[in-house]
């Protein structure tokens, strides 16, 4: 396996190689800056994955508690809206088991639970104990591992399709749904989930986080997101308007500017390509 001096020595030849050539990665800045920066950069490298964040970001850092809750809740809502062939029976036909925090109905928490945990990734989703569904507001589809879940009165949490198949096409129920029961705020990690959020109406950012490196879920594995797509990236429009969407452009130094729905940000746009590249996505919280 490569260490981390071959890697860096690897590194420094490409860039002293390539830095006059024009068509490599289509950019010739890419590795004028990667020269210039040289010695930052291979810091990317100095520092375990999990780690970067405490090293490269400037914004705050969510807890570890609470990220572990965004990442339970982001990887139940991945799966979910991936899901979304034909509805394979009438919508009008899918009701709802009810529990609500106020007066728990034991069975049907226990049942919410066991369809919570039921799906392909329940090896790693253990964050929600019966204790802590037993205060919410819980909807779960009769007869179907199926449902979501409002917390505090207005957070929209544990939103999950474990039918295998069975039934799809289910945000177009449970998200409205999900509204009508008072739902009007979630959280998620940025990428695949914006888009999605934001078509529901979910388009104001009331805070942004950076990625906390102090725990990972076990089995985490986010997909490289690309920050410059504004289906899956809070930055994306600011990064078009500002840096041309070119990784060259972008400034190695802290800057504030005005990401999706006006939330004013301050980072350093390079690390946040890296930390996004890497699946470290910053987490999101909205509104309606």
């Amino acid at each position: 396996m490569m260490n981390k001096k071959q890697l860096k020595k690897i590194i420094q030849e490409v860039i002293l190689e390539n830095k006059e050539n024009s068509v490599l990665l289509h950019e010739r800045k890419i590795f004028e800056k990667a020269g210039a920066e040289y010695l930052n950069s291979i810091n990317v490298f100095d520092v375990d994955p999990d780690q970067l964040s405490s090293a490269k970001t400037t914004g705050e850092v969510i807890s570890p508690d609470k990220m572990a809750e965004v990442a339970f809740n982001t990887m139940l809502a991945i799966d979910f809206f991936k899901n979304e062939g034909a509805i394979t029976e009438n919508i009008a036909n899918l009701q709802y088991d009810i529990s609500k925090g106020s007066s728990p109905n034991l069975p049907i928490v226990q049942r919410f639970r066991k369809s919570l945990y039921s799906g392909k990734r329940s090896p790693f989703l253990t964050y929600y104990e019966v204790e802590d569904l037993a205060k919410m507001d819980l909807y779960i589809l009769k007869g179907y591992n199926a449902g979501f879940a409002i917390k505090d009165g207005d957070d929209i949490v544990a939103v999950h399709n474990n039918t295998g198949g069975e039934l799809s096409k289910l945000s177009s129920k449970f998200m409205p749904d999900a509204i009508k029961a008072g739902g009007t705020k979630l959280d998620h990690f940025d990428g695949f989930l914006s888009g999605n959020y934001r078509k529901y109406g979910f388009q104001t950012l009331t805070q942004i986080y950076d990625w906390n490196g102090e725990y990972k879920p076990e089995g985490w594995l986010y997909p490289m997101t690309n920050v410059f797509d504004e289906n899956t990236s809070v930055y994306a429009k600011a990064f078009k308007q500002l840096y041309n969407s070119k990784p060259a452009e972008l400034p190695t130094e802290e800057v504030t500017i005005s990401v999706e729905s006006g939330f004013q940000r301050t980072c350093v746009p390079v690390d946040k390509w890296v930390m996004y590249r890497r699946g470290m996505p910053d987490v999101i919280f909205r509104k309606l």
